[in-house]
C-alpha cells in the first residue's frame, strides 16, 4: 500500500483498479509497550469506488481496548458501527472471530469449535467469512449449536511452532427482527483439540441500543465545498474543527492529503486533470464525511 504518516495517525491506501470477486487487504500492527492498559483504539477503513451514488456508507470501524496477555483461545466481535464499549445499533451485522491455539505438547490432528448462538440472533443468516484452514460447518437449528470442524488440520504445538499452532474461524450473523432495545447479546465458544477437554473462550457481551453513531453524526454535519464545480483550488468549510482532508479520484488513487487544524482549509488541485473527485474530511472527534466534487 501507499503509506501516509501524519500527526493524527497512519493511513494505508490500496489502489484496486478492477475486480470481479471479493477483494481483501490485510495488515498487522504492533501496539507499543508504553501504552497503558485499557487505552481505547480504533481502526477505520474507507472505500472510494468509481460511480458510487452514495459515498457516505463506505466505512467500517473496529474499536477495542489495549488488554493484558490473554488465553490464546478467545472470541472477538465487531460491527461497522459498534461503540468501544460494545454497544451497537439496530440493523447491524455482528462479525465474530474465534481464535484457537494448540498449547499442548503434540500436534492436534482434528480441531472442533462449538458455538451456540444467542436466541436473538438469526441462525439462518450465518455466513462463514474466513478461516485459517478449510472448515466444515454443521448447524443444529433446534439446539442452535454450530459446529466448525477442522479435520486433519494437524495443528502444531506451540513449543515447536508458535505461528503454526494458531488458527481461527470468522463468521457473521444478523439479529432477528423485532429484538427490543437494551437487549444484551451473549456469545461464547468452546475449542476441542482431538480428545482433550474443551477450552472455553471469553464471553462476548453486546447491547442493542438506540443511538446515532458518531460516524453518522459526522456524515450529517454541515460540510461545504466551494466552488463546485471548481477549476483549481477548493475551499473546504465545516461547522466543526477538522483534522485532515483526503482527496481521491474515481480510480481510488490518492490525489491529496492535507492536515487541517481549523474549520476551513483551502486545497490546491490545480495539477489534477478534470474529472470527479471525492473529498473525505476527518474531524477532531474521529468522525468523517465525504463529498463529491467536479473539476472542470
Amino acid at each position: 500500500p501507499t503509506i501516509i504518516s501524519a500527526s493524527t495517525g497512519d493511513t494505508l491506501i490500496w489502489n484496486v483498479t478492477s475486480f470481479t470477486t471479493v477483494v481483501c487487504r490485510t495488515f498487522s500492527v504492533t501496539i507499543s509497550s508504553t501504552i497503558s492498559l485499557q487505552t481505547p483504539f480504533t481502526v477505520k477503513a474507507y472505500i472510494y469506488p468509481t460511480n458510487d451514488i452514495n459515498a457516505n456508507n463506505n466505512i467500517s470501524v473496529a474499536s477495542g481496548t489495549v488488554g493484558a496477555p490473554h488465553d490464546p483461545n478467545n472470541k472477538l466481535v465487531w460491527s461497522s458501527k459498534m461503540a468501544p464499549n460494545g454497544d451497537f445499533p439496530v440493523n447491524e451485522t455482528l462479525k465474530y472471530t474465534i481464535n484457537f491455539q494448540n498449547i499442548g505438547t503434540a500436534p492436534a490432528v482434528n480441531v472442533v469449535t462449538i458455538d451456540t448462538l444467542d436466541n436473538n440472533l438469526d441462525i439462518a443468516s450465518v455466513r462463514v467469512l474466513g478461516s485459517s484452514f478449510p472448515v466444515q460447518l454443521q448447524i443444529d437449528h433446534t439446539s442452535r449449536q454450530m459446529t466448525f470442524k477442522f479435520n486433519n488440520i494437524n495443528l502444531a504445538p506451540q513449543i515447536l511452532d508458535d505461528a503454526g499452532s494458531q488458527g481461527y474461524v470468522q463468521y457473521e450473523v444478523k439479529l432477528k427482527s423485532g429484538v427490543p432495545y437494551n437487549t444484551v447479546i451473549y456469545n461464547r465458544a468452546f475449542n476441542y483439540f482431538d480428545y482433550t477437554d474443551p477450552v472455553a473462550t471469553n464471553q462476548t457481551s453486546n447491547k442493542l441500543v438506540n443511538f446515532t453513531s458518531l460516524l453518522e453524526a459526522g456524515q450529517a454535519a454541515d460540510l461545504l465545498l466551494m466552488p463546485n464545480p471548481f477549476a483549481g483550488k477548493l475551499t473546504v468549510s465545516a461547522t466543526r474543527k477538522m483534522s485532515n482532508v483526503v482527496v481521491v479520484n474515481q480510480l481510488g488513487q490518492l490525489c491529496l492529503y492535507q492536515a487541517a487544524a481549523d474549520r476551513s482549509v483551502e486545497v490546491d488541485l490545480s495539477s489534477q486533470p478534470a474529472g470527479i473527485y471525492f473529498v473525505n474530511v476527518a474531524f477532531d472527534d474521529g468522525s468523517r464525511s465525504t463529498r463529491k466534487v467536479i473539476k472542470e
